[in-house]
């Protein structure tokens, strides 16, 4: 199998945190190596596949949180990559109220209502559609992807639900009875998502915007990303956005988001994560080596359109290696003095200006 190229990855996730990370990357099928960044990029990336897509995984820096550096490092990404849908897979803070019976390590997607919310890419909102139909036939197989992730990295069979903190020295006409569920399935809500710079600990501001907007989860990342990176946001539920908050939670809410990612993109098609030209040329550059070999003159020119396309794409360095590797096969094919290895200096040289 030739190997990966950044034109091969179209979908991106992007963590906060290093343990949603972890997680994400514990629920790969197989870890890709990783590819050098651009230049300007100081993004580090994670590489794998789940099912028929590649992914490319980046998290935020250490101790820096909040949807600006999140935005910067989704601008980083699509410079980088030619990412066609998104997802923000991590932990948030839940919403108890009479509509929704959010619990801790159940699972918040980001689905847009009325006119509150920013719209996924077609590609996740079809999937998501799937999904739910799914959900009430046969369920959402979360367990087993839970189970995958465990097997893949036994290290995550820590990643369980612990008691959490109390209420002990709370006012006991305020503490909320919650009635004990039938089972421990894990629920899935859809609705919306509130986005801020700063944690959300303030019950009763919490209750407020929760109660007007119609929100059913507070996270810091996504709220300026869609603009410039549609996508979905995925929580796990590891609170309750107010003055309790711990991190007893985090690890588990973790995990559950991510196996709902999982299965999520295991009904997203292939066809409709669209190919860029990149891809197109490689597949291309792929069927001639395949069929008429490295030397042939169809499979020189075919790498030699993949480098123009790179370069029109801002990819010099990249560009700049292929356009040497067509050089090096024209002289010795061709000859120095041939048209067509002439041809191959003069783009170099454009590059190279």
């Amino acid at each position: 199998m030739a190997p990966h190229t950044k034109e091969h990855y179209q979908i991106g996730i992007i963590c906060a945190l290093h343990t949603e990370a972890v997680a994400v990357i514990a629920m790969l099928d197989e870890p890709h190596p990783k590819l050098a960044s651009q230049k300007d990029d100081p993004n580090d990336y994670s590489f794998g596949c789940i099912g028929v897509h590649n992914l490319v995984i980046a998290c935020l820096l250490a101790g820096i949180m909040g949807n600006t550096p999140a935005m910067t490092v989704a601008n980083n990404m699509k410079r980088s990559f030619p990412i066609k849908i998104g997802l923000m897979v991590g932990i948030g803070g839940g919403v108890l109220s009479k509509r929704s019976d959010i619990r801790l390590r159940d699972i918040a997607i980001s689905q847009p209502t009325g006119s509150h919310g920013d719209k996924p890419p077609i590609a996740l909102l079809n999937a998501l559609q799937s999904l739910k139909i799914h959900d009430i036939n046969k369920g959402i197989p979360l367990e087993d992807a839970l189970t995958t992730m465990a097997m893949n990295n036994p290290r995550m069979s820590a990643y369980d639900h612990l008691a959490g903190e109390t209420c002990e020295d709370c006012d006991v006409k305020e503490v909320i009875e919650q009635k004990a569920r039938k089972t421990t399935t894990l629920r899935v809500f859809y609705g919306n998502i509130a986005s801020r710079n700063q944690v959300m600990k303030h019950g009763i501001t919490q209750d407020q915007i929760a109660k007007k907007e119609g929100v059913i989860c507070f996270e810091m990342e996504a709220a300026r990303l869609m603009d410039n990176f549609p996508c979905l946001v995925i929580r796990g539920i590891c609170d309750y956005a107010d003055l309790h908050k711990n991190k007893i939670w985090q690890l588990y809410a973790a995990a559950t988001a991510t196996a709902f990612a999982r299965i999520l993109l295991s009904f997203v098609k292939k066809q409709e994560v669209a190919d860029t030209p990149e891809q197109l040329d490689l597949q291309v550059l792929d069927l001639w080596k395949s069929v008429l070999g490295e030397k042939h003159p169809n499979t020189i020119l075919a790498m030699a359109n993949l480098a123009l396309t790179w370069s029109q794409q801002g990819w010099s360095s990249e560009a700049e290696q292929l356009e040497l590797q067509v050089l090096d096969l024209q002289k010795s094919v061709l000859g120095e003095k041939h048209p067509d290895t002439i041809l191959a200096m003069a783009n170099l040289a454009s590059t190279w200006h």
